[in-house]
């Protein structure tokens, strides 16, 4: 999924990295980034954004540009869309967009990661298109 949300384009533009800012965030896995490189219009322009978005990662900034996601499903995609923008908007609302997040904002690793240890279930059932926990 790609969008251009005002939100997203500031963050792409603005922002060098997103820190863990919000609970939003830890649905997200590994941000992956993409520097822009114009139009793609040529197969083997597409290498270095096939190359800065490996799997398992879901989720890409595309610098100066917008947001792309990725999925088993499209409803999978859309959720993680979902998550990223809440991210954007989080960081537009604060301002840090123009200045470091504070370090004391930031959710520590640890949290992270057992956080993401049951993520894959607690995803959507393909089948119902219901999430499940």
């Amino acid at each position: 999924m790609h969008i251009h949300s005002r939100e997203g384009i500031a963050l792409s533009v603005a922002a060098e990295k997103i820190e863990p800012v919000t609970q939003a965030h830890v649905e997200l896995g590994e941000i992956c980034y993409h520097d822009y490189r114009g139009v793609i219009f040529n197969p083997e322009d597409k290498e270095p954004l096939i190359r800065d978005f490996p799997a398992p990662s879901k989720t890409l900034i595309m610098r100066n540009h917008g947001l792309l996601t990725g999925g088993k499903t499209i409803e999978e995609a859309f959720n993680i869309m979902f998550f990223l923008h809440q991210v954007c908007q989080c960081y537009v609302d604060c301002g840090y967009t123009h200045s470091p997040v504070p370090p004391s904002n930031l959710i520590k690793q640890d949290i992270i990661d057992s956080s993401l240890l049951g993520a894959d279930e607690c995803r959507y059932d393909t089948a119902t298109g219901v999430q499940e926990f």
